[in-house]
């Protein structure tokens, strides 16, 4: 992938972290889904541009990665980036209930049938589980995508 690429999801992710920042007042969860969903949909428009061979590897996120940590230190590694891409791919444009955290979406991202993803989301909030529940009553479920459905293997 070229430099200006990487660049250009580093600036756009940069962007978000710094909004993240700047909004530390409001409800942190709402702002912490948000911004995952934003840099999913940077990853998201980025791996469009990158090779197969790149797209296989994840090579492409592993530099972005690689860049961000330079900048941030911290929550920037490649597993993280796969999560907010996941998380853009399941969930996109789609209304969040921000009684959720960012851990309960990511597990529920990785529910490949809809309408069960749909059901343990409404279960999750009548019933209050932590993210240590409902990750009990995904893998109950047996319902988890396995890895053949992932583009490139997970960092």
């Amino acid at each position: 992938m070229n430099r200006e690429k990487i660049n250009q999801a580093l600036n756009g992710i940069l962007k978000v972290y710094e909004e993240i920042r700047s909004q530390s007042s409001l409800n942190k969860n709402t702002v912490v889904l948000e911004a995952n969903r934003e840099i999913g949909r940077i990853l998201k428009n980025v791996e469009k541009n990158v090779t197969a061979e790149e797209r296989t590897s994840g090579s492409w996120m592993k530099a972005i990665s690689v860049q961000l940590q330079k900048h941030l230190k911290k929550g920037f590694s490649e597993r993280n980036l796969f999560y907010a891409q996941k998380f853009y791919e399941v969930y996109g444009k789609s209304e969040l209930d921000h009684r959720l955290s960012w851990s309960h979406y990511r597990k529920l991202a990785s529910v490949s049938d809809e309408k069960l993803r749909e059901k343990l989301t409404k279960a999750a909030i009548q019933k209050g589980w932590s993210e240590r529940d409902l990750m009990s009553k995904v893998k109950e479920t047996g319902q988890q995508r396995k890895s053949p459905e992932l583009k490139w293997k997970r960092p």
